[in-house]
Formats: C-alpha cells, structure tokens, sequence
C-alpha cells in the first residue's frame, strides 16, 4: 500500500472533519476527494500482494476471484463475483475497485439513514436557491456528518475492509446499515439487509443476537450499570491473561464433541488457533471508548443502544482472547463505535465543537497508524 496515500486520505479527512466540527457546513467537493482516496489507497494494496500465496486475505481473495474457484465462499460474494467478472472480466482491479465501492456506498447509506435524511436533498436545495458557489459546500449551518464519518470509519476499518479482508468489510456495512434500520424501528429492511450480510460472511450471525436485543428489550442498562460492567471485564481480562482460565483446551473439551457439524467444526479449527497477545493498542483504544460512549446525554436516545451491543462484543472479545475467533467478533461487533461517535459527536449536550474535532481525530490518527501497521508498513 502506498503510504503517501493513506496520509493523503488522513488530511482531506482532517480537513473535511474540522469544516464539520468547527466551521459547521458540509463539503461534498472534500467527500469525494475523500472518497477518490480512499479507492486508490484499496487498489494500491494490490501491488503490494502476492496473489500465489494463501496469505494475507486479500491474495486468497484475488486467487479465488482469478481461478474462478468460489467453492469456499458463500452464495451473496460468489455472486457478487460473477457479475463483476461478466462487466470487466477477470482483472484483480476490478475485484477491488467494485468491492469498496461497495462499502462505500452502503455506508453513505447508513450514515443517510442514521440523518434520517439523503444528501441529495440538501444538494438539490443548494441548487435551488441559486448558490452556484456553493455547489459543493452545503448551507451554512447544514451538517450531514458524512466527511467526519468517512474521517473515523476511513481509518482503520474503511482501509482495511477495502484493502484486505474484503468479504468481511461487504459484509459488516451491511450489518451497520441492519443496526441503523433497527434504531429508527424499520426491523423489515433491518432484517433484509442482515440476511445480505450472511450470505457474504457466515461470521454475520455473530451479530443477530444483538439484533434481536434491541428489537425486544424496552429497558436498557443504566450508566452506572455500563461501568460496573466495564470494571468486571477489566478485571476479566487481567484474570484470564494471566490464569489457564478459558485456555484453548478448555473450549477443545466442551466443542470437541460436536466437530461432525460443519459450522462448529469451522468455529473449532479457530478456538483451537492461539491468537497470541489480545491487549494491543487497538484494544487499550477500544477499551477508551467503551467509555466515552457513556459520556453527555447518554439516557436518552439511541446511544444507550449502540452501548449495549459494543459492550457485548468488547465482553465476546475479553472472553475468547485465547483464541482467534475474537478476531471475528472484533470485526463483527466492535465497528458500532463508529455509529456511537456519531450520537457523540452530533449530540449537542455533550463537550464543546473543539473536544469533540480533538477526540476525532485523536481517534483517526490512531487508527490509521494501526491500519498502515497491520498492512505490513511500519512507520512506528
């Protein structure tokens, strides 16, 4: 991956973020910047991989889509992959170009839903009223939070869901897009787009019983219940790094008997992989949000929710950290932060406009460091 390029996309995000923040107007000329970056930065990973090798997941994914061999994949991404070899033919390119603009879209999508309106409206009333000038940036006072949502989901998740682990990152916008239908009571197109999701990655049914919560619980924990909760899953985590507690012969003697079922064989042969060490940085920061998504107006509105379901995935995670399978549940759960940073950052009771700008892009320069680390680039 061309690393020029990663920080390119940081400083448009930066800029359209403190435009957001700060400046309070919307740029659709720095969303597409961002969004014309942020392709390029997925298709420079290309160069970069050795599509022969079954490693990292983005050659095993170019193999497959090169060979035409789709027998592992589920039925959605073999699909997905046939119409893009029928309009540009079997060109590696093609494979990643389409997939994040994939992503793309269905997170503009997502965030759209999360504004409970469409950027095209606030495009169309621009032009309207004859502001020619303004073509590109929104009225004055207009925020759709969109380049300040690229900025934080564009980062860590955004890079790597374009660049690497494709089939997950089609899979969990749909997720999003499933989590944001349900919090504004649309449970049909919530269910819809979560049956999408699982035919892209069968990993997704990690995340119906989050689904079904939110659908059926009409009270939700308190602030001070969420941190009791966070202080037992610190103490959880201390205990089990350093106790044979939940090792991976404990999971071997309870699943062991279940491998004839091919689902439970999958999910063994990751129990029984060590993940090695579980307390990154990426984890410390994860840790850091879980509260402060308590934080400002937090027993009203849809934050609580959104809470709920990041600690269950952070509490998942604490859980099986001897095992890779909470490389799953990261992937699967722990991207909500994002749709919390949004109630954060669009709630008005919470901090002043210049913590909020700090927390983001304290946020983003952090995950982006992790995202250029975890694609083999160093620089720190």
């Amino acid at each position: 991956m061309n690393i020029a390029l990663v920080w390119i996309l940081f400083i448009i995000g930066l800029t359209g973020t403190a435009l957001e923040l700060l400046g309070k107007r919307s740029s659709l000329l720095l969303q597409l910047l961002y969004i014309v970056s942020f392709t390029l930065c997925a298709i420079s990973r290309i160069l970069s991989v050795d599509a022969t090798k079954d490693t990292p997941d983005l050659a095993a994914y170019l193999k497959y889509y090169l060979t035409y061999d789709n027998a592992y994949f589920e039925k959605g991404y073999v699909a997905f992959c046939n119409i893009v070899r029928w309009i540009a033919g079997t060109n590696s390119i093609t494979l990643v170009f389409s997939s994040t603009i994939w992503i793309i879209l269905f997170f503009a999508l997502t965030v759209s839903i999360l504004n409970k309106q469409y950027f095209s409206v606030a495009l169309e009333k621009t032009i309207n009223e004859k502001r020619a000038k303004q073509i590109f940036i929104l009225p004055k006072n207009h925020v759709n939070y969109f380049s300040t949502m690229l900025f934080l989901f564009g980062a860590y998740w955004g890079i790597c869901y374009s660049a690497e682990i494709i089939r997950q990152g089609m899979s969990n916008v749909l997720l999003s897009l499933a989590l944001a239908f349900i919090l504004n009571n649309q449970w049909l197109f919530s269910f819809f787009s979560f049956l999408i999701a699982l035919n892209f990655h069968r990993s997704s049914i990690m995340f119906f019983p989050a689904l079904l919560l939110i659908l059926v619980l009409k009270k939700y924990p308190s602030r001070k219940s969420f941190y009791v909760w966070f202080a037992i899953l610190l103490c959880a985590d201390i205990i089990i790094q350093n106790t044979a507690l939940l090792d991976i012969e404990f999971f071997v003697k309870i699943l062991g008997c279940f491998q004839g079922n091919p689902y439970v064989s999958r999910f063994f042969e990751y129990i029984n992989t060590d993940a090695g060490n579980y307390f990154t940085t990426q984890y410390i920061t994860y840790h850091f949000f879980a509260l402060l998504m308590l934080q400002g107006d937090f027993e009203t509105g849809n934050r609580k929710k959104i809470a709920l379901i990041y600690y269950m995935g952070l509490t998942f995670g604490t859980l099986l950290q001897k095992s890779v399978i909470y490389m799953r549940i990261q992937w699967v759960y722990l991207p909500v932060v994002i749709l919390a940073l949004y109630y954060y950052i669009k709630d008005d009771r919470t901090q002043s406009d210049r913590v909020k700008f700090g927390i983001a892009t304290a946020y983003s320069a952090l995950q982006t460091v992790m995202a250029v680390r975890y694609l083999g680039s160093y620089i720190i």
